[in-house]
């Protein structure tokens, strides 16, 4: 290689190193080499190839389309019969000619994991040394292929963390609010759904169901989505309670304002003032 051609060689390797640096995306990175090595070895297709198992898949192309090679991006190859794959199985270099093209290996850490393969309409286009510049073109290339790999694997781990993230955060925030109440049948699913719909309301609500159905479950579950969480969830069985004492217990008393009255009494309605006041059975207490 004469002096014009070491320099325009070393010239090609600093751009393609300098594309590798500023370059994130497979599309816009072998464009960006592209560019750079057509200065140097002129082309018409070129084709980035991903080894992957038994086949190749288009990493990135430049260039249009040659008679008799239709390729399109992320589209598979056979190794078998294929110059690629001759190159990658051989970990060689590959030049023809007539049908001019020519096709080297990217070399990682002394294997195969692709190739570059450049095309050419023209005949003779593609000579002996042209190979040695491609192959040190090509080590670059498969240590950008390399990063941007596992660029891309940490790309979709993060995003498989931040999906898992968000469905644990659903289901701390279920546990949370419906810790007390077990099951996933539908009718359970809506009455979550109910209790998160009427909670921030700050509305009365009704809780109807038989004894022992879990009323008091629910109750908790809407004060603890509710915005009065904060303060004190009361809790009155009505049932309970003597007809002549109901008074008493929820609006409270003075001291002396009736026989036995001897200290003022709080009543529950003040207690959970902020809060919730659940008033359990009140369907059985009212019948006294």
């Amino acid at each position: 290689m004469d002096a014009e051609n070491s320099a325009a060689g070393y010239r090609l390797l600093l751009e393609i190193n300098n594309a590798i640096i500023s370059n994130l995306t497979r599309e816009s990175l072998f464009r960006a080499i592209a560019e750079a090595l057509r200065k140097v070895v002129p082309f018409d297709r070129a084709i980035l190839y991903d080894a992957e198992n038994d086949v190749l898949r288009t990493f990135a192309l430049e260039g249009p389309e040659l008679p008799g090679h239709s390729h399109d991006l992320h589209h598979d190859v056979s190794r078998q019969g294929t110059a690629a794959g001759w190159v990658v199985d051989h970990g060689q270099s590959r030049l023809r000619r007539v049908r001019a093209y020519v096709c080297v290996p990217l070399m990682a850490r002394g294997r195969a994991i692709g190739a570059l393969l450049l095309q050419s309409f023209a005949p003779n286009r593609y000579a002996v040394e042209d190979v040695p510049l491609l192959e040190e073109v090509a080590k670059q290339i498969a240590l950008a292929v390399e990063n941007m790999r596992a660029f891309e694997e940490i790309a979709r781990l993060r995003a498989k963390l931040e999906e898992e993230n968000r469905y644990l955060q659903e289901e701390i925030k279920s546990d949370h609010n419906f810790e007390e109440i077990v099951g996933q049948s539908r009718a359970i699913k809506e009455l979550f759904k109910a209790i998160e719909a009427v909670a921030p309301v700050g509305a009365t609500v009704l809780i109807t169901g038989e004894t022992g159905t879990g009323k008091e479950l629910v109750a908790r579950a809407l004060h603890n989505l509710s915005p009065r969480r904060g303060k004190a969830l009361i809790k009155v069985n009505c049932a309970a309670l003597p007809a002549g004492l109901i008074e008493s217990e929820l609006f409270g008393h003075e001291k002396g304002a009736f026989t036995g009255a001897i200290a003022r009494k709080i009543g529950r309605f003040e207690l959970a003032h902020g809060g919730t006041l659940f008033l359990d059975e009140i369907a059985r207490g009212s019948h006294h």
